[in-house]
């Protein structure tokens, strides 16, 4: 099933995606993304039993970018192989809070997919602008 979104995304304020990776104890712990189509922005943080939050704002072309990214984004599932250190890619986009398409992929599937390894740079981005840095990465940079 791929995932259905809007275009242009901006402009939608009933509209959020969201796209949650990791696990909450293991390296940077699960982040969770929501940007809503008014250019809202949030970011969960959950590690080791700890919650941060951080909120931002993007302007209308980011928000836009961002829907292109999702539009018809097929993800696999978490079916099959994996490797051990595999973590979890979910993505949703919801109307005021009900899920009206949603997907899941295990991260490692970014190097066999390029839309969802440039959903996944996107995410990285939003979510280093909106933390000042400190996420998803910090001062480690990205592993791998």
């Amino acid at each position: 099933m791929s995932l259905e979104i809007p275009q242009p995304f901006a402009g939608h304020p009933d509209l959020t995606v969201e796209i949650t990776t990791g696990t909450e104890h293991w390296r940077a712990g699960e982040i969770a993304l929501a940007v809503g189509g008014d250019g809202r922005v949030e970011v969960l943080n959950r590690r080791a039993g700890e919650e941060q939050r951080f909120s931002g704002r993007l302007d209308a072309s980011d928000v836009d970018a961002l829907g292109a990214d999702v539009a018809g984004l097929r993800l696999p599932g978490r079916g099959g192989d994996t490797e051990p250190d595999e973590t979890p890619v979910l993505v949703a986009v919801r109307r005021d809070g009900e899920v009206l398409s949603a997907g899941e992929a295990w991260d490692g599937r970014r190097y066999e997919d390029a839309r969802l390894d440039g959903l996944l740079r996107r995410f990285d981005a939003i979510v280093s602008d909106v933390t000042g840095g400190r996420l998803p990465y910090g001062d480690e940079g990205p592993i791998g």
